[in-house]
């Protein structure tokens, strides 16, 4: 059988799981409609038991799947919620490849789309499915040789590049207190910035100030040194200046850093 094929009988067996029984026999694939040959209440009736089967199956899957990504966010909600909350985003935004650890990509998304949904919900699961993500990428390591560049380049010519799949991410207060665990996040608390990196297999977080995360939004957008300089400055309070020798200590002793790399001349 083609991949082709597959992929089609695949995604027929998704629409009929969400339809009704009735409407199930036209969309089950080709190779499940036996059944129709002992008429259409028959086929109705065994229809419907077989996809409750598979019903049961797929509830019981997407929970599982999510509560793997998901679960801080599950603590949250309370296993009963979360179980609902996978059951519904499994039927409206379905999953589209075999790998079903890229499935909760979605999930930020369809929580933001919910009527009366708590807004800091959607956040922590974006900083959810970030971990999840990162700790999926390949890995990555320094590349010491590469640092030469900052003794025979100038910084407009040049970049920092971080580690592979490392993300910048601005929280409420009250997500990031949910996510460390706090029964009751309170709504009074500043926004934070994380930078989320990964030196070895696990996830890391770091909390940053407005002029060291402006420094590290500039590189994560592969602007040259010299610019991310600029808007460090630029975020720099009053009497927090940007070190750059503190940063580059902290960069390295952390894993922060990939390499560094020359940009095009233009």
């Amino acid at each position: 059988m083609s991949e082709a094929i597959l992929l089609q009988r695949q995604q027929a067996l998704l629409k009929a799981l969400t339809a009704s029984a009735s409407e199930a026999v036209g969309l089950m694939p080709q190779g499940l409609q036996a059944v129709r040959g002992g008429g259409a209440a028959l086929a109705e009736a065994v229809l419907a038991r077989g996809l409750q089967a598979y019903r049961l199956n797929a509830q019981v899957l997407a929970d599982k799947v999510l509560a793997q990504a998901f679960p801080r966010l599950r603590q949250v909600l309370g296993e009963a919620d979360f179980a609902a909350m996978a059951w519904a985003c499994w039927r409206l935004r379905p999953p589209h490849c075999g790998d079903l650890g890229e499935w909760g990509a979605v999930v930020p998304r369809f929580l933001a789309d919910q009527s009366g949904m708590e807004p800091w919900l959607p956040e922590l699961a974006e900083l959810e499915w970030a971990i999840h993500s990162l700790e999926r990428w390949p890995d990555d390591a320094l590349d010491p040789a590469s640092l030469g560049l900052m003794a025979t380049a100038a910084p407009p010519d040049y970049t920092l590049v971080l580690r592979a799949g490392s993300q910048l991410l601005e929280l409420s207060g009250t997500a990031w207190g949910a996510w460390q665990g706090e029964q009751s996040p309170r709504e009074d608390v500043d926004a934070v910035q994380l930078l989320l990196w990964r030196p070895r297999w696990r996830a890391e977080l770091q909390l940053l100030g407005p002029n060291e995360a402006a420094f590290m939004r500039a590189l994560l957008q592969g602007q040259s040194l010299e610019q991310a300089l600029d808007a460090a400055q630029r975020s720099a309070s009053s009497g927090d200046a940007f070190d750059f020798g503190t940063w580059l200590q902290a960069a390295l002793e952390q894993g922060w850093l990939g390499s560094a790399r020359l940009l095009a001349r233009r």
